[in-house]
């Protein structure tokens, strides 16, 4: 990463390149979950059922899914539980059987707002597919397609000074090369 940061790097070899991108990538996509993914009770202020809803609402943002697709896609706690059945009926609509045989839960609306295309449970494939249907749904809807992170609950007391991370020298460092990257046109 210092390499990748060395502002007197000039290469041309494009795979080095390439690793300095996805490096760079990786290490911003951890920060964001860092300081933005708060879900886990005693890091932020929530409780088991909304760590769940949110689980809920991030694999239907995803597409409509049947009872056992979102069941088999929970975590499980000690007991085995995923605690689904306490909360699928505030975040979802269950819609009846059709041509395929089987229901599938659909989101509700007023969920939608709660999506976060930065959710830390998504693969890329997931999360390419999450974000391509929000924005379709939103374009149709004649919406902004932009999709901004909703606000995060507060940390707890004990992690409240990870938000400092955002303000520090070696953050700013790296979020003024990277911006001055994305505006030289020369740059890689």
């Amino acid at each position: 990463l210092a390499d990748a940061f060395n502002k007197t790097i000039s290469t041309k070899d494009q795979d080095l390149i390439k690793q300095y991108n996805t490096l760079i990538e990786e290490m911003l996509q951890v920060l964001i979950y860092i300081v933005g993914e708060r879900y886990v009770p005693g890091v932020g202020n929530v409780t088991k059922e909304e760590v769940t809803m949110r689980e809920i609402i991030h694999l239907l943002c995803i597409e409509p899914m049947p009872h056992s697709a979102i069941a088999k896609n929970l975590p499980e706690n000690e007991n085995n539980e995923t605690g689904l059945e306490n909360v699928i009926n505030k975040v979802a609509t269950f819609k009846k059987p059709g041509v395929s045989g089987h229901g599938v839960y659909e989101l509700k609306d007023e969920s939608l707002k709660d999506f976060n295309m930065y959710f830390y449970h998504y693969s890329k494939t997931q999360h390419s597919k999450a974000e391509h249907m929000q924005k379709k749904r939103r374009k149709q809807e004649n919406k902004d397609e932009a999709l901004p992170p909703p606000p995060p609950p507060e940390f707890c007391p004990a992690f409240s000074k990870v938000v400092n991370l955002l303000n520090c020298d070696i953050m700013m460092y790296i979020l003024r090369t990277i911006f001055e990257r994305a505006i030289d046109t020369d740059s890689n």
